[in-house]
């Protein structure tokens, strides 16, 4: 049976992403009452989990497709990684424009200190995309390679 390919798998990546960056809006505050932290709360109310997760998924199935290409494997990854950070962007700023407490606002008060607004946390987000992308990309390398049948 024939694997699905890189770009299938960005796609169902970018569909899951919706209701959990939806999710991550309302969820400030839901580990609390077992003593967990804003910090790992908003870690595991967040994208960056499901995006590793696609990243071992996309970087892995193409090392292992018929026709191996990690040219491929890095555009898909890039695409579902830009679609990410957009929906992160407009989490900060939906939660601006609402006037929300809400894990986009921050989860810790360096964000309040350091950004004098949310549209300037939105704005480091979005400049700090590529220096992201980059660690990830050389993180899909190795999965790429680890995963490689041996020749």
């Amino acid at each position: 049976m024939p694997q699905p390919g890189p770009f299938r798998t960005a796609l169902w990546l970018a569909l899951a992403a919706v209701p959990v960056a939806a999710l991550r809006y309302y969820m400030k505050g839901w580990l609390d009452p077992w003593g967990v932290g804003p910090a790992a709360g908003s870690f595991f109310a967040s994208l960056t989990l499901l995006l590793v997760f696609g990243l071992a998924w996309i970087f892995g199935d193409e090392a292992r497709a018929a026709e191996p290409r990690f040219a491929r494997a890095a555009l898909a990854f890039t695409l579902v990684a830009a679609w990410f950070e957009l929906l992160v962007v407009a989490g900060i700023l939906v939660t601006e424009a609402a006037h929300a407490d809400t894990y986009y606002s921050g989860p810790w008060e360096v964000v309040h200190r350091t950004f004098e607004s949310p549209a300037q946390h939105a704005l480091a987000h979005a400049m700090g995309f590529p220096v992201r992308l980059g660690i990830a990309l050389a993180l899909g390398a190795a999965v790429f390679r680890f995963r490689r049948p041996a020749a």
